[in-house]
């Protein structure tokens, strides 16, 4: 099963879905495809939900083969949390998903500290082929994540202890 997390922001996030489907078409990934989006019902073999309960929202991220995520920080934080590695495709202004570029310049944070970012169709293939052949370690991410995360923590509290 692909879960793919888009947030509750109201914006299409047609991209990320459009190219999970064309990767279950070349075999990259197999279905069902579930959508947690801002709207509800199903179409073209896509599940879509509304916003979830918790409880739902944390078993379907347990439970995805693959795990999509929007750039957003709680449902990223949410998904390391449980012990996963999302594959996260920011929400772009340009696309018309958001109304500036704001998880784009999360995501490249996070991407300079290990976790997989696709912001093209190609960079998603070639995450999907790696986490299909293991290359994606889970447990390696994870720890380089919390080393990074740390570092961001110190550097944070450096820039606020330099604004005082």
């Amino acid at each position: 099963m692909v879960f793919i997390a888009s947030g509750t922001h109201r914006q299409s996030f047609n991209r990320a879905i459009h190219w999970i489907q064309i990767a279950e078409q070349e075999h990259l990934v197999c279905g069902p495809i579930v959508v947690q989006t801002a709207r509800v019902g199903s179409e073209g073999g896509v599940v879509w939900k509304d916003i979830l309960p918790e409880l739902e929202f944390i078993h379907l991220i347990r439970k995805a083969d693959v795990l999509i995520t929007h750039g957003g920080p709680a449902t990223i934080v949410t998904a390391l949390s449980e012990g996963r590695v999302p594959i996260i495709i920011p929400r772009e202004r340009q696309y018309r998903e958001h109304v500036d570029d704001h998880q784009v310049q999360f995501a490249k944070v996070l991407a300079s500290i290990g976790l997989p970012v696709a912001r093209t169709l190609p960079a998603l293939r070639a995450l999907l082929n790696d986490d299909r052949n293991n290359n994606l370690n889970a447990d390696a991410i994870l720890r380089k994540v919390s080393t990074g995360f740390e570092n961001l923590s110190l550097l944070f509290t450096d820039l606020r202890h330099q604004i005082r």
